[in-house]
């Protein structure tokens, strides 16, 4: 079962407080102008209310080339079998011990393939897919932090590959994380494939996207739309950030989000949030944001945890030994 987790804040220009939470918690979406508007995280499972409307966190939530060049060259397109191979679908828990019972938290998600470093897979997602702001919003001061795993599944095969380690930035509101996993006997082409970042110049309205990922738990689905606008950060009150008409659902969050020319997707954007009370109102952070940003790595354990806890969110936090 999956715990419901706070809201996120409301939207930049609504008029209602923010509750209470880290400064950088993901941003809930495009500005509010005055409309009734609800938000919908695309990842597992909780229904809350925030100012506004229904609010939904629904998350379960540097750059670089490998050593040997493996990277991809920015902007190659991929085949439809090419694009299938870079997505992952991931799920995790967090257990927080308490004296009367445990708090325990469970969320699924999606995340794509960009990279590989030292012999490791680096998969883009959202932040809120890492379950940390969960963490934040949901639990007492300074929680006992009694475990954490995580871990994803290729498209290929069934088999979980444990996270390593997780990354954050210490960009305000930027929902975007990376995970890591070792790559061992895993072949390229076979069992994964690698997704290079297109820039966001290669969006524009009109273009035909795919999203990718597992709503809802149904693995490897693709959904297929356009490119409706792009939002700038002047509008959203942050970041710059793609709408799109593709049908996305709880546990897309995190996975990639194609546009296609010529017959090859390229891969813009990370499938993010939604409307409620609205149809096909879709939204994505840009992925060339990762090498425009500053990563940090943590271990993807209680220490980690608690670390990441301290410098990215500035909330205290404990492991239980």
């Amino acid at each position: 079962m999956t715990d419901q987790v706070a809201a996120p804040p409301p939207p930049p220009g609504s008029n209602g407080p923010s509750p209470n939470g880290p400064s950088h918690a993901p941003h809930s979406g495009i500005a509010n102008n005055g409309g009734s508007t609800g938000f919908l995280w695309i990842g597992a499972i909780a229904a809350l209310c925030a100012v506004g409307g229904v609010a939904y966190w629904l998350g379960g939530g540097g750059g670089g080339g490998g050593e040997d060049g493996s990277r991809p060259k920015i902007g190659t397109g991929l085949t439809a079998e090419q694009s299938r191979l870079t997505t992952v679908f991931m799920a995790g828990q967090w257990v927080e011990s308490d004296a009367v019972f445990d708090d325990t938290h469970s969320w699924t998600g999606s995340g794509v393939i960009i990279d590989e470093q030292a012999g490791d897979l680096i998969i883009m997602t959202n932040s809120h897919c890492i379950a940390l702001p969960s963490i934040v919003a949901g639990q007492p001061e300074t929680p006992d932090i009694a475990s954490y795993e995580f871990a994803v599944v290729l498209a290929s095969g069934d088999q979980p590959h444990p996270v390593k380690q997780f990354a954050e930035t210490r960009a305000e509101g930027l929902d975007l994380a990376l995970l890591r996993i070792p790559r061992g006997a895993l072949r390229r082409g076979f069992d994964y494939e690698i997704a290079p970042i297109a820039k966001r110049s290669k969006a524009s309205q009109g273009l035909e996207t795919v999203a990718i990922g597992a709503p809802l738990g149904f693995r490897n689905t693709e959904t297929f739309g356009r490119v409706s606008a792009l939002r700038n950060a002047v509008e959203t009150g942050g970041y710059d950030i793609l709408q799109t008409d593709a049908a996305v659902n709880p546990g897309n969050s995190g996975g990639p989000l194609f546009v296609v020319q010529d017959g090859k997707r390229f891969l813009v954007a990370i499938n993010t949030f939604g409307m409620s009370g609205a149809e096909n109102l879709n939204f994505a952070y840009f992925a060339d944001e990762y090498d425009a940003r500053r990563w940090d790595w943590y271990d993807a354990n209680p220490a980690g945890v608690v670390k990441a806890l301290r410098e990215i969110y500035n909330f205290e936090a404990v492991e239980r030994r």
